[in-house]
């Protein structure tokens, strides 16, 4: 079922589900011929941690320049891939060549986009699965009748900026609106929270095989804080991410910029190291990772920032949170 205000399909396998409101329109489900297990494993790696512009150069060696991109998986085939900044691009390159092993399948999973900004987008057209003919995306995200999922996405594959326009691409794409609520995706409870950004803006949670992993990027304090020697206040921080955070085994959360910086960036819909940790500490979060670095810190700046981010978390939560900063290629086992 076609969305009459997308782009016509001429040759591709997209789908748009009908949008109403915040709910989901039709089962998101995708087609698989077994279903998927319980895991015993999940593994989330780190493709893209920079917000913005992809950077490159002697001072981003160790954390690295692509833009956000983060995989979850499971050791019994599920596929999670939250937001589509230049680092889904070494990812879908991985997946290809797992494809093309002797016991290779196509890609069969979900992409979640928190918004459509460029840094969350641009890479998608570089993402190899979407030119298998037998891979299966199922992407989630918010929008409205006046733009949709599709269109978004087709806008930076118009001729004039790419050579292959979206309805091109051969693999089967199947778009569905959510800007609030929750589904259930291979056997994952999926939910999703509207943040406090320039547009609206999705944090993530999963919960699958009794781990529950939350994806925060592009969020913003309810209002400026001010550091002390106690937790920031719900004046500051959403009350609403911390419910929703509740117990994550791992919560990955926007922290653009230092204190200092934030205060000359109010309204650009980012956040600090600072108030992360504190949210964190709010949900009973088990590991924070800092997140949606700036192009414009280094490594030594990034350093500087955990080495503070740590020492807050000690102070105010003793050894209840493990801080750590993500890093391109960086997984996590939960």
């Amino acid at each position: 079922m076609v969305d009459a205000q997308t782009i016509p399909i001429s040759s591709g396998g997209m789908v748009l589900a009908p949008q109403s409101g915040d709910e989901m329109s039709e089962d998101p489900q995708l087609t698989r011929t077994t279903p998927l297990s319980v895991p015993t494993r999940l593994q989330v790696k780190f493709w893209g941690t920079r917000g913005s512009i992809p950077v490159s150069g002697a001072g981003y060696e160790r954390y690295g320049g692509n833009t956000v991109c983060v995989s979850l998986t499971s050791d019994s085939g599920h596929l999670f891939i939250f937001d589509a900044g230049s680092g889904i691009r070494p990812l879908g390159v991985d997946l290809q060549q797992q494809a093309r092993g002797p016991h290779g399948h196509p890609a069969v999973g979900y992409l979640c986009l928190s918004h459509s900004h460029w840094d969350h987008i641009q890479g998608f057209p570089f993402f190899k699965p979407a030119f298998a003919p037998h891979a299966q995306l199922g992407i989630i995200g918010c929008s409205d009748r006046t733009q949709t999922l599709v269109n978004l996405l087709a806008g930076q594959q118009e001729w004039s900026y790419f050579p292959v326009p979206l309805a091109s691409l051969p693999a089967h794409l199947k778009f569905y609106a959510m800007c609030g609520g929750e589904c259930r995706l291979d056997g994952a409870d999926l939910a999703t929270l509207l943040q406090k950004h320039t547009l609206p803006s999705l944090a993530f949670r999963l919960k699958l095989g009794g781990w529950n992993f939350v994806y925060a990027s592009d969020n913003e304090p309810l209002s400026p804080p001010t550091l002390g020697d106690s937790l920031l206040g719900y004046d500051v921080i959403d009350q609403r991410l911390v419910e929703f955070a509740r117990g994550a085994d791992l919560l990955v959360h926007d922290a653009q910029y230092t204190m200092d910086e934030y205060l000359q960036h109010i309204g650009w819909g980012h956040n600090t190291p600072e108030v992360a940790v504190d949210t964190a500490i709010l949900a009973g979060v088990k590991r924070l990772a800092l997140f949606h670095h700036d192009p414009e810190h280094s490594d030594a700046q990034l350093d500087a920032m955990l080495a503070r981010a740590q020492a807050r978390a000690r102070r105010l939560a003793g050894d209840q949170l493990e801080v750590f900063s993500a890093r391109d290629g960086l997984e996590v086992t939960l």
